[in-house]
């Protein structure tokens, strides 16, 4: 007998897709300045579809972490979260590095944490249908 999954099926993504990057620096007042880099995969209708953060001064257990996020959130997203509730997930999230936020190109200037950081960016860039707005990258 055949039975309906109570859970969403994960939507695939295309071969190829629109993924743009981020170059992000928190000036933490406590612990000085840490750089990462955060990519934003896109469906081709340009819906976001997957985050990847990458930080190379960082130890194995930080960087897991992040991975770990990454992957979480790109999941929720393939299996139909919306963004923005993602993102409310993610907003407020306290813990270092946090404080003033140079992005070239980014309307988020302040941030918590690196959770918090992307939440303020997929605000920024994307409407509630999840589509990129049309003044980002």
């Amino acid at each position: 007998m055949l039975t309906m999954s109570r859970y969403m099926s994960r939507e695939p993504l295309p071969e190829r897709r629109h993924v743009w990057r981020q170059k992000v620096t928190i000036i933490d007042s406590n612990s000085g300045c840490h750089t990462f880099y955060v990519d934003f995969g896109e469906y081709g209708d340009g819906r976001l579809a997957e985050v990847f953060i990458t930080s190379h001064k960082c130890g194995t257990f930080v960087r897991g972490a992040l991975d770990s996020l990454a992957r979480s959130v790109s999941l929720a997203l393939q299996c139909g979260t919306s963004p923005h509730d993602m993102a409310r997930q993610l907003l407020g999230q306290d813990y270092p590095p946090q404080g003033t936020v140079e992005a070239t190109g980014s309307d988020v200037t302040f941030c918590t944490s690196i959770a918090d950081y992307i939440g303020r960016e997929i605000v920024a860039c994307y409407d509630e249908d999840g589509k990129r707005r049309e003044s980002t990258t």
